[in-house]
Order: C-alpha cells, then structure tokens, then sequence
C-alpha cells in the first residue's frame, strides 16, 4: 500500500504545554496541551463599554492528517481553518460571547472519493458554524451560562485535537468556594469532530443532565460527577490524586485512582463498572507515568465515556477501552514518557487492550503506539504525531490495524 501524507503541516498538540503537576492520560495531555488561550474581557463601566471594551481572540490552523489502513483503501486531507471569538465585557455581571468555526479542505492536497478523509471539513470538504454563542450572569462566585458554550467535564469535553473542537447547547450554572468548583447543567445539542461534522448540530436524545464538584489543592485534586446520559444511562465518576513534593516543587510524584459506574436505562446497553490506576513521576525536564485501567464484564453491555475524548487513564490519541467492553471483561495499560526542553517537547507512548472472550468466543488485543513532537515560538506551534494501531487478532475492531501521521501549524491571537 503506497503510503499518502502531505507532509508540511503538525501536529494540533503542543506537548510543551503540560502542567509539572498535571495528571493523566495521553489523551488529556494532547488536549490539554493543545488548549486554546484566549483574551480575557474584563469588567465594563456601562452599557456602551460593555461592547465597545469587548475582546477578540481566535485560532487559525493548518493540519494535515493521513491514514494507512491494512484493509481498506488509504485517505488523506489537508485543511485551513480555526475560529474567532468575541467576548462582551461584564457589565452589571451580565456578559456573553460568539465564536465561529470553520475548516475547508485544500483539494490539491486531499484525496477524493474512498481516499478522502473527513475529519477535519466534513465529507463536503467545508464545515462552518456557529459554535459558541452565550449569555451570562455573574454574582460573587456564581456564575450562570445559557446557549452554546465550550465545557470540559470528564464525560462532557471539547476534545480539541482536530480542527473544530466540540461545543454544546445547553444551560450551566458554576460556584467556586475556596479550592472547589462546582458545576450543574443541561445540554441538549452538539457539534465538533466527534459529533459528525456531516450532520453539524447533533441532538443529543432525551439531553445530558449533570452536576459534580472539583477539589484543586496543592497536595490533592479530586473528582465527583454524575450525568443522566441523554436517557441512556446514569453515571457516576470519581477520581482522586494525591501529589507528593519531592526536593522543593523540582520532583512531584503523583498517584491516582478513578471509578466510572453506569447503569442501564431503556435498554441502551451501557452498564459497566471501570476501575484505574496511574502513577506519574514529574520532574523538571521529563515527565513518566504508567496506568492502568479494568472493565467488569457485562453480557451483552458496554461502557460509554461519554461526549468528548473521555477521562479514563489510558486513553490514548485513538484507542479507548470503550471499543473492546461490550459483552467482555477488559483492561488496559499504557505508560509514555514525555521529554520537555525549553520550546521542545517529545512524548512517546504504547498501550495494550486486551478484552477477554465474549459469548461468541472473540477476544480482542489492541496494540497503539503514539510518538509526537512539538516546537513552540512566540504564538506559533509546530508539531507531528505518528499513531500506529496493531490488532493483534485481526479482527477490524477499531478499523483493525492501521498508521497515521497527524501534523499541523497552529496561530492563537
């Protein structure tokens, strides 16, 4: 198979923004690193101010992606776009914002027919929305939003690793007192790359109904949330992770565990029990971890990490262990190393998903691989990841066994 890859554009990570004390999967340091900055807006002294005192901010990218599938034909695709937001200055606590985004294919660097890929413009080759458009008030530490926003939740989250990161419609309310957050809401619509850019604003069925809270401390960081899932099942998320500093705040060892429970509701087919383990030495220039995550087997059930690249310890840029839960018991174990040298970051990583035999007697054994790299200067970042799926019982879970080469330039103003 002639392998297809446009080759000037990297990655949408910028590895080199991992937090020292930051835990967690490959999937959330490639999102989290990748995530956008934007201007702050600030308080308005009337009316008037308030939109004349907004701010403008946004992303303008250049991604190039590329897959090398071993049964089934090639695809590739180039694409431009970003978004641009405006944000209205608080006024009186009242405030709001709109942001677009958009991605269009480079036809002469995209494959056409089977060999075009659609993640980033849709199978159009254009994608445009609307993607945040809000009202909100604000009180002391109370904070309420209606209409479209951005969110990340563990089973709720923006997943921006593509070009047009997920948003949803919906209602949230968030209070803040001392180390903790809290969070409630409602959402009934989406969009982004793990919506299907075809379909654009997705319904999300009877709608995700949640609340939780997060505890940031110095020594301790913890999770606790539920979600009615859009009628689907009801869920249940906890995590803790302790921190121990070693010699000053140069060394940081973390260690952490998690839980996700659901229960089956209308006969969706989604009830599990998932357990996890990561422990993740932090030091100034390298970064180590290894994780671990186990599924319950349920006959005829699976497990669902929700709207988003989801929170478990050993996702990685593709593979979950959602793909291979239904019907089995599973586990997962994934370690990376990630190397960080002024504006310079290397992370490698490898995962291994095994799902025990399910009523049919098929097992399932997933090998990924993701090597990236990054290089940042000024507001401009540069990167490529290279992801390899070996499905070592050639089933075609998961689109079987395939390589891919994700690369892309990347502006915040």
């Amino acid at each position: 198979m002639k392998w297809k890859i446009c080759c000037a554009w990297v990655l949408s990570v910028t590895l080199s923004g991992y937090e020292q004390q930051k835990i967690g999967s490959v999937k959330q340091i490639i999102q989290g690193a990748n995530k956008q900055q934007e201007q702050e807006a600030g308080y308005a002294e009337s009316l008037k101010h308030m939109f004349k005192d907004g701010k403008v901010s946004g992303r303008l990218r250049v991604s190039g992606i590329g897959y090398q599938i071993d049964n089934s034909e090639d695809n590739y695709a180039t694409a431009v776009g970003g978004n641009i937001k405006y944000a209205l200055a608080t006024w009186n606590g009242f405030g709001g914002g709109v942001r677009f985004s958009t991605a269009y294919d480079v036809d002469t660097l995209s494959g056409e027919g089977v060999h075009h890929n659609s993640e980033y413009a849709s199978s159009d080759g254009d994608y445009i929305t609307m993607s945040e458009a809000y009202i909100d008030f604000s009180y002391d530490a109370l904070t309420l939003r209606a209409g479209r926003q951005s969110l990340d939740t563990p089973l709720v989250d923006t997943d921006d690793i593509r070009i047009v990161a997920n948003s949803f419609n919906g209602y949230t309310a968030t209070y803040k007192i001392g180390h903790v957050e809290m969070m409630a809401g409602y959402l009934d619509e989406w969009q982004g790359s793990d919506a299907d850019l075809d379909g654009e604003w997705i319904d999300m069925g009877d709608g995700v109904a949640f609340g939780g809270a997060t505890l940031l401390h110095e020594n301790l960081d913890a999770n606790l949330w539920y979600y009615n899932m859009s009628g689907s099942n009801n869920s249940l998320y906890l995590d803790i992770t302790g921190h121990l500093h070693i010699d000053g705040d140069e060394v940081v060892l973390n260690g952490g565990v998690q839980y996700l429970h659901q229960n089956e509701l209308a006969q969706s087919g989604i009830d599990s029990q998932i357990y996890g383990a990561i422990v993740e030495l932090a030091m100034p220039y390298l970064t180590w971890s290894i994780s671990a995550n186990k599924a319950q087997r349920y006959a005829g059930k699976e497990s669902f990490s929700g709207f988003g690249g989801g929170t478990l310890f050993t996702n990685m840029d593709s593979m979950i262990l959602d793909v291979i839960t239904r019907d089995r018991a599973a586990q997962s174990y994934v370690t990376n190393i990630l190397y960080r040298y002024k504006k310079v970051a290397l992370l490698g990583a490898v995962g291994r998903f095994d799902g025990t035999h399910d009523s049919l007697g098929q097992k399932e054994q997933i090998v990924e691989y993701n090597v990236g790299c990054t290089y940042d200067y000024k507001d401009v970042r540069l990167g490529i990841i290279y992801i390899n799926e070996d499905n070592q019982e050639h089933t075609q879970t998961n689109d079987g066994s395939w390589q891919s080469v994700r690369a892309s330039l990347v502006f915040d103003f």
